[in-house]
């Protein structure tokens, strides 16, 4: 699996001894693709304590156990360790319940008479989970570098609201941040400039590409001209 960590370490909850044995046995003997572990508990208390240490690759749970469900281990799982996948692994799960759980926040769901879907299921829920963490970091990054560029940037979708104002743009209009979102071009311009808002506008949702000069009106009623694209 590509990218995919060496050894991942799984946390299965299942009050069934024999049932836990048996999933693990086909997961530590699966093929190359997958290298990992498995660390069964069997107990409510033994799953939180594990939990807190928010050192597992994904967590596995069954969903029908005395004092301590699915649904409940779910909740706490996104409770303590948000970002990692979870998979229900269980007996029987209706549709419905199936539909609830994934809302409620598992990342999918295998029955034991279907166990050939486990592996897979897992290489799909730890290849998002890496795929989820490198687009989290590469907008992170970005945020980073517009964040702190010496010039002013705002994004904006094509009908004008700003979705996005950089601090360099707040202090070159003369506004903090916050009184700029939500607000368009429009709002900063005179009447002869925003003519020309419009017409930028329509090009945009033509699907034409826009740029030019454009003249903000600062805080202060002072003239910013800008180039925009």
């Amino acid at each position: 699996m590509d990218n995919i960590r060496t050894r991942v370490r799984i946390l299965h909850l299942d009050d069934n001894p024999s049932d836990a044995k048996l999933i693990s046995a086909l997961i530590e003997e699966a093929d190359d693709d997958l290298s990992a572990s498995v660390e069964s508990v069997l107990t409510k208390e033994a799953y939180l304590a594990a939990l807190r240490s928010c050192a597992f690759d994904l967590i596995l749970s069954d969903f029908r156990m005395p004092g301590y469900d699915g649904d409940e281990a779910l909740k706490d799982a996104r409770a303590i360790c948000p970002d990692i996948p979870f998979i229900m692994v269980t007996g029987e799960l209706g549709e419905e319940r199936a539909v609830e759980t994934l809302k409620a926040g598992a990342t999918d769901y295998v029955l034991k008479d279907r166990m050939v879907r486990l592996v897979p299921s897992i290489k799909r829920a730890l290849k998002d989970a890496r795929l989820e963490r490198e687009r989290r970091e590469s907008d992170r990054k970005y945020r980073t570098i517009v964040e702190t560029a010496r010039e002013g940037i705002v994004f904006a979708k094509a009908e004008g609201p700003y979705s996005f104002v950089n601090q360099r743009m707040a202090e070159m209009l003369g506004y903090s941040v916050e009184e700029i979102l939500g607000k368009s071009s429009l709002d900063f311009a005179d009447e002869e400039w925003s003519k020309s808002v419009l017409r930028g506008r329509q090009e945009l949702q033509r699907g034409e590409f826009a740029e030019g000069e454009f003249k903000f009106r600062r805080k202060d009623g002072s003239e910013l001209w800008t180039r925009y694209s």
